[in-house]
């Protein structure tokens, strides 16, 4: 099921407890995650990201977290995963959001797309490999070419090991 007319998406102040904004609510699908970061850099207003649908295509909705106004809206034409990732993936202090296999920079524009695989059940930027510029994210992928994949700062295929079902 999804959204109804009458649901909103509001911004509390964590310190008050008052309604710092009210919008009205962005998703339009019944599977919806959010999280907040840092695109625009530290000491900038931070961005909730909504995440519309997980399967099949899906829509990213920004929104600045001090006013509620819409920054940007995404849609991606690839699934998404069971989870939606910011992180400053390549040090330079603004953070990147990850959505299944495509990652964008803060103001929506696509800065890569990994290698075609299926819906991804996990993905985590880290250092995985320390010895490496940036971080990378390892994905687990279900469906079209399931299994586990590292990918590098920039999109690239590190390593995969392919196998039926990821969890």
């Amino acid at each position: 099921k999804g959204a109804g007319p009458d649901e909103t998406l509001i911004c509390v102040d964590g310190e008050t407890g008052d309604i710092k904004w009210e919008v009205p609510w962005p998703a339009v699908k019944a599977r919806v995650m959010m999280t907040a970061g840092s695109l625009k850099g530290a000491g900038q207003p931070l961005s909730i990201v909504v995440l519309d649908e997980t399967y099949r295509d899906v829509r990213l909705i920004s929104h600045n977290g001090e006013t509620g106004e819409v920054e940007w809206t995404v849609d991606q034409a690839r699934g998404a995963g069971h989870n939606l990732d910011i992180d400053d993936i390549d040090g330079d202090g603004l953070m990147e959001v990850i959505c299944g296999g495509i990652c964008y920079n803060g103001d929506g524009s696509i800065r890569w797309e990994a290698e075609p695989f299926g819906h991804t059940d996990v993905s985590k930027p880290a250092h995985f490999l320390p010895d490496r510029e940036g971080k990378q994210i390892l994905y687990l992928v279900e469906k079209e070419n399931p299994g586990t994949y590292l990918v590098d700062k920039d999109g690239n295929t590190i390593w995969k090991v392919p196998f039926g079902h990821a969890h």
